[in-house]
This record gives structure tokens, C-alpha cells and sequence, in this order.
């Protein structure tokens, strides 16, 4: 354990761990109470909602800004606090959540903790205020794709909580196996063909009812000291320049392509963590005109609910996994000009559907 933040250097406790889903669950195994709900968006990643059933609480699913994917100050307030214990709060993209101090206040007036899921965004800056310098607890991860993408790894930090006896919890898991990540890939293979069919399907439900049982051994696993330190060493001495050319890949996507109307718009503070499109309701047609000509691209974050086999609507985190499609940022520039210009020959004989 250290006594700082490595990523915003704020005083505190930080302790690396195998995976941020895994410092997730040693966040909600502090708090300590029998039973109870956590609050999570109803567009994060399952990764991020299985600690909350491993910990022993219900999901308690919260609609999204339709546009950026990011909880609001409104949409809280329309969700009962009733029996909820904790809120994780991710900054979707590597876009800030507005209202955050507002956010925090309403819940801590509830006795209820904030979990900073900062998984997807690594920053030491920020206008308003630093992410990852508001929550209770703050959740990294330099696992595939992200900020900092070390193929494994991620951070637990709090400048409230001691967190010397969740070391100690992390400490007795078992060593990462290589079999955790095979049952990873089985599944997200099987996930993505299960999002274009019928995910209320009895086979896919059948599916998703033994999920929490198969992937516990993924959020039960310690690493070596070497492996900690390999994690904290490179977000102090690379975190800089790769927030600098996250942001610049993004400056190439930005000028290159004509659709400026269908870009998602990232605040001024965000660390992109791929190039999104906010496009019509057609858009599978851009995503297999892509994928034709072998440009990668992706559709994330779609609605979560359906594995955790709930049933209800959230208009928001629907109307973002309808429109939202992404691409990689940490590519070569001549595979974001090549991107750009596949994307373009689309755009120019799909004009009247692509503006969101």
C-alpha cells in the first residue's frame, strides 16, 4: 500500500489490485452492512455489477444522459435512496460527470458511500474538479483498453477509508490463472451474439443466471508485489504522455472527419477512451460497412439490465445503445486516416441518416 493517489498524487491510501472490477468488490466489502442496494447506471459494464452480487447487495439500475452515457443530477433524484448503501459512478468514455460535486453531496446527506469509477478515464487535471478526487472510494484500471492499458491491474484508493484491511483481504485470493481470462473471452464471445439476438430468450437468460458463479474466480485473485509495482510505476512516469496522445489521436478523428454532426462531444477536462459517433438508428448499417472492409469498431456501452435478468425500461442508456459506435484511439495515425476515410465514403452516401 502507498499514501497517495499515483494518478491525481492526492493524499491518501492506494492499494493495486488484479483488475478495477476486483477493487470494486473490496470497495463494497468494507461498508459492511447486511443486505442492501447499490446504485449503478443501467448502461455500465456487467464487469462492474457482478462485485455488487459477490458482496452480497442488489443492483439497483439508474437511466443515463441519453447523449454522453453519464448519470445525472436529476435522474438520481428520481431513484429511491431506500435501502441503497453505495453508488458507483463511472465517467463513461473518459468523460467527466457533470454535477458530480452535486451528486456526492445528495448521496453522503443518505449516509450512502460513492464508489468513483474512474476506470475508463485516468487524469490529473480537471476545470471543475479532478476525477477521481470526489468518491469515497476511487476505482481504476489499466486493464485492456483503457487510460493506461497494461493488459491487467487496476487501482483501489480513498483518502476517507483506511485500506490496510482490504490488503490484507486481496493478499489471501489466489495468483491470477490464465484459465480467469479464458472464461472472459468465452463469454464476451458469446455476449456480443447474444446482444443481436433475444437477450430475454430462455437460453440466453439460462446464460446469464450462471455468469455470477462462472466468473467469480475472476474477481478473487491477488498479484505478485512485482506486478503491483510494474502498475504503479508506469501511470507515474507514462500517465502524462498518454493522456496527451489520447488527446491528440482524438484531434486527428475530430479534423478528418466530415460527419462533425454526429461526433460525440467530450468536455474539455476528458481523457478520450475511443472515438465515439452518436449516429441515427441505422447505424448497424455503418458498423457491418466497417466491419466489410475490416475497420475496427466497436458498440459499447449498450444496456446492461438483460443479464442481471431486469426487465424494465430506462429511455435514456436505450437510446445510447441504439446510437452510440466507437473506435480505437491508441492506433497508428495512418490507421485513424484510413478509418476516418472508410468512414467518410459512408457518410457521403448516408448523409440524411447519419445526424443524430
Amino acid at each position: 500500500m502507498i499514501d497517495f493517489n499515483p494518478v491525481t498524487n492526492e493524499k491518501g491510501n492506494c492499494i493495486a489490485v488484479g483488475r478495477g472490477a476486483i477493487a470494486i468488490r473490496l470497495a463494497l466489502e468494507s461498508i459492511k452492512k447486511e443486505n442492501g442496494k447499490v446504485l449503478v447506471p443501467a448502461n455500465i459494464c456487467y464487469a462492474a455489477v457482478l462485485p455488487v452480487i459477490y458482496a452480497g447487495y442488489e443492483p439497483l439500475f439508474c437511466d443515463v444522459d441519453n447523449i454522453s452515457g453519464n448519470i445525472t443530477m436529476d435522474l438520481v433524484r428520481q431513484i429511491s435512496t431506500v435501502d441503497v448503501v453505495a453508488a458507483i459512478i463511472p465517467h463513461m468514455y473518459g468523460n467527466p460527470v457533470k454535477e458530480l460535486y452535486e451528486i456526492v453531496d445528495y448521496f453522503h446527506e443518505r449516509d450512502i458511500v460513492v464508489i468513483e469509477d474512474c476506470a475508463s478515464m485516468m487524469t490529473n487535471t480537471g476545470k471543475e474538479y479532478t476525477p477521481g478526487t470526489l468518491g469515497d472510494f476511487v476505482v481504476y484500471s489499466t486493464g485492456y483498453s483503457k487510460t493506461i492499458d497494461i493488459g491487467y491491474g487496476g487501482l483501489l484508493y480513498s483518502s476517507k477509508y483506511k485500506l490496510k484491511d482490504l490488503e490484507e483481504i486481496e493478499r489471501r485470493f489466489d495468483r491470477f490463472n490464465s484459465d480467469y481470462e479464458q472464461e472472459w473471452s468465452i463469454f464476451s464471445a458469446i455476449y456480443r451474439v447474444l446482444r443481436n439476438t433475444n437477450q430475454y430468450s430462455a437460453l440466453a437468460q439460462s446464460l446469464y443466471k450462471n455468469l455470477p458463479d462462472v466468473l467469480k474466480p475472476s474477481y478473487t485473485f491477488s498479484l505478485s508485489a512485482k506486478e503491483k509495482q510494474k502498475i504503479l510505476d508506469i501511470i507515474i512516469n507514462d500517465l502524462d504522455d498518454v493522456i496527451r496522445e489520447r488527446k491528440r489521436k482524438y484531434s486527428i478523428y475530430y479534423d478528418l472527419l466530415n460527419c462533425k454532426d454526429c461526433i460525440y462531444e467530450f468536455d474539455q477536462d476528458a481523457v478520450p477512451w475511443r472515438f465515439n459517433l452518436i449516429i441515427g438508428e441505422e447505424r448497424k448499417k455503418l458498423i457491418d460497412y466497417c466491419l466489410e472492409r475490416k475497420v475496427p469498431v466497436s458498440d459499447w456501452y449498450p444496456l446492461v439490465t438483460p443479464i442481471f435478468r431486469n426487465k424494465e425500461h430506462f429511455e435514456g442508456a436505450e437510446w445510447h445503445e441504439k446510437h452510440i459506435v466507437n473506435f480505437p484511439i491508441l492506433i497508428s495515425d495512418e490507421q485513424i486516416f484510413n478509418i476516418c476515410k472508410t468512414i467518410n465514403s459512408f457518410y457521403k452516401d448516408n448523409a440524411d441518416w447519419m445526424v443524430s
